[in-house]
């Protein structure tokens, strides 16, 4: 290309490896295509924090979390081209137990709405439901039906990850095999993507993994099988370059049809516009949108295709710009917005903006930043609402028992060594603290989760009878609040 020839790769290098020392980034992994070659890819810091030996390289494994949703919305598109299925089907042609809160949307719902985050169900709904959870997907799928839809079907941008939990249980439908392996098979083998896996089970004994950390602290790798079509992928920055070759070769592996180039053109087409931010506007971008497993936006006049994925522990983003037939991928084991940071700053470098852009990393440090303060504040207001001697309105054993949410299912009460504890039962490893007295009916739980501050549980109490009880616990990902567990014994 044009550019590529102007683009310094040794100060770029530095560029990336200093930001990730200014993030405290445990380890991170980059690489480029352009024009069908590999111009640039490393790895920074390190996979595992407690050992110094084991560096980030192009071999290191990550989850990549919802950039996952690419190859299932390309499988998707692969059978609709086949004529296996089409995507104005309606889903429950394919699972005759799907089903929404609203029995006229269920009717409707197509495979194409599954696939573009506008059934109606808000951003994160139901995440509760996989994250954590001993459900598999049949039955995270039949108690999403609980949850009311508070969006306008086909108009308003919910992000979805049950929908494309169905997504996956669709192609396990139509061709008798598991989304596993239809990805192994047709996807993995043939590009020759050796390191990737849709399970941390099925790693290799010498696999080189890069373990998430949160806030520089390692922790167990989490299995999340059960949300497979929307997260589940773990891979390398050498596989993904040749998954990004793929698509932007519209199919084509070294001059070969792996498919054909509908399959993709159809995932890139955008489906339904997106709000721009003012964030985006200051970034000179005017349009943005959802296509099928990619977002899709403007910059500096050129289509990009991008995603980001975000997991305990793990943070990637990914984009292409088809037009310079280039390809970018960023993977981190910790949870950062460096990895948005990098990627504007390689599309400045690419698509030639050098110098008339601000430097990402120190803009994106400073929204980082304004996120702790805010997370300090919060944790500030919950301290405040401590009582000096807290004691509980009811004896403690009137706590005790069973709750439950109609769509996230049984939560325990019970007393151990002295003190009352909570366990949400279908996330038990997860979702269990000791209840700490704060405030008559109202205690504090820690859950057993590095990403998730404190919370408060409030026990509603009418004529000295508990009847139920509510989580308050702000964070982006989990919607704590809708849950409403009602005690029956």
């Amino acid at each position: 290309s044009r550019l590529t020839a102007q683009i310094d790769y040794q100060a770029l290098n530095q560029y990336i490896a200093q930001a990730r020392v200014n993030f405290g980034v445990t380890g991170l992994a980059v690489g480029i295509v352009q024009n069908g070659d590999i111009v640039f890819q490393n790895g920074y810091g390190l996979e595992d924090i407690e050992n110094e030996n084991n560096k980030v390289t192009t071999y290191s494994t990550f989850a990549i979390a919802s950039l996952s949703k690419a190859f299932t919305a390309t499988a998707l598109s692969v059978l609709v081209d086949q004529g296996k299925l089409s995507w104005s089907d309606k889903v429950t042609t394919h699972l005759s137990y799907f089903k929404l809160n609203d029995p006229i949307v269920t009717q409707l719902i197509t495979v194409e709405d599954l696939l573009c985050h506008r059934s109606g169900l808000k951003t994160f709904d139901g995440d509760l439901l996989w994250y954590g959870s001993k459900y598999d997907a049949k039955e995270i799928i039949k108690r999403i039906a609980k949850r009311p839809l508070e969006a306008e079907f086909r108009t308003e941008f919910g992000y979805q990850n049950i929908m494309y939990i169905a997504a996956a249980q669709i192609i396990e439908k139509v061709t008798g095999i598991t989304w596993q392996s239809y990805l192994q098979k047709y996807f993995f083998d043939p590009l020759g993507m050796t390191s990737s896996v849709t399970s941390i089970h099925a790693f290799k004994s010498n696999q080189k993994i890069a373990h998430p950390h949160i806030s520089g602290i390692k922790q167990e790798i989490a299995d999340y099988s059960n949300g497979s079509g929307a997260v589940g992928i773990h891979t390398t920055v050498n596989d993904m370059t040749k998954w990004l070759n793929l698509l932007l070769f519209e199919g084509k592996v070294d001059g070969d049809s792996l498919f054909s180039n509908r399959s993709i053109r159809s995932t890139f087409e955008p489906r339904l516009p997106m709000k721009v931010s003012s964030f985006d506007e200051a970034l000179g971008i005017h349009f943005k949108a959802y296509a099928l497993g990619w977002k899709t936006f403007d910059y500096d006049g050129k289509k990009v295709m991008s995603h980001g994925g975000g997991l305990p522990g793990y943070i990637s983003q990914v984009a292409i710009v088809p037009e310079e037939k280039l390809g970018i991928i960023l993977l981190s084991n910790d949870m950062t917005s460096l990895t948005s940071a990098l990627l504007y700053k390689l599309l400045d470098e690419f698509l030639g903006k050098k110098g008339k852009k601000k430097d990402w990393a120190v803009e994106f440090a400073k929204y980082e930043i304004g996120g702790k303060e805010q997370d300090q504040l919060y944790s500030m207001e919950l301290l405040d609402k401590k009582m000096k001697k807290p004691v509980h309105s009811l004896p403690m054993q009137n706590y005790v028992g069973f709750y439950e949410d109609s769509m996230y299912g049984t939560a325990e009460v019970r007393i151990v060594k002295n003190n009352l504890q909570l366990t949400l039962l279908p996330s038990n490893q997860i979702f269990r603290s000791e209840l700490e007295p704060w405030d008559k009916d109202l205690f504090k739980v820690s859950f057993n989760d590095d990403m998730l501050p404190d919370g408060l549980v409030t026990f509603n109490v009418n004529q000295k009878k508990v009847e139920s009880f509510n989580i308050n616990l702000p964070n982006p990902d989990f919607h704590f609040y809708k849950l409403k567990f009602v005690k029956y014994n």
